[in-house]
């Protein structure tokens, strides 16, 4: 897993990236596994730094044959529908390499976890 921190304002977002994942339901086996060409992380909503919120948000991203994300959902919610929401708006954003199988491009679901924490 890698690990990746970057501090915005007085909020501090980490970010967990996951091969893919073994439950997929498009391909969960891929030869090649996606890459992270393009990433956009969260911004840490007015509403959780006035009330002091923190806490982790893990979605799956399905990368296309494209390297786009097609869809996304939250496997694990923070508990805060603003955090939660800042991820999955960041999530739509990214960019992959798609994965392929047998030498052929195949679509994955991805995990991806967004950690918000105040410093």
């Amino acid at each position: 897993m890698n690990k990746t921190s970057y501090l915005f304002g007085l909020a501090l977002v980490t970010l967990s990236l996951f091969t893919c994942a073994e439950e997929a339901p498009i391909v969960s086996d891929s030869d090649v596994k996606p890459q992270v060409v393009k990433r956009v992380y969260p911004e840490y909503t007015r509403d959780a730094l006035e009330n002091g919120w923190s806490g982790t948000v893990t979605i799956r991203v399905l990368v296309g044959t494209d390297g786009l994300v097609e869809e996304v959902d939250i496997s694990e919610s923070s508990g805060y529908k603003s955090l939660d929401n800042a991820a999955l708006e960041a999530a739509r954003q990214w960019e992959f390499t798609p994965a392929r199988k047998d030498g052929n491009l195949v679509r994955c679901w991805l995990p991806l976890s967004f950690t918000f924490t105040l410093v």
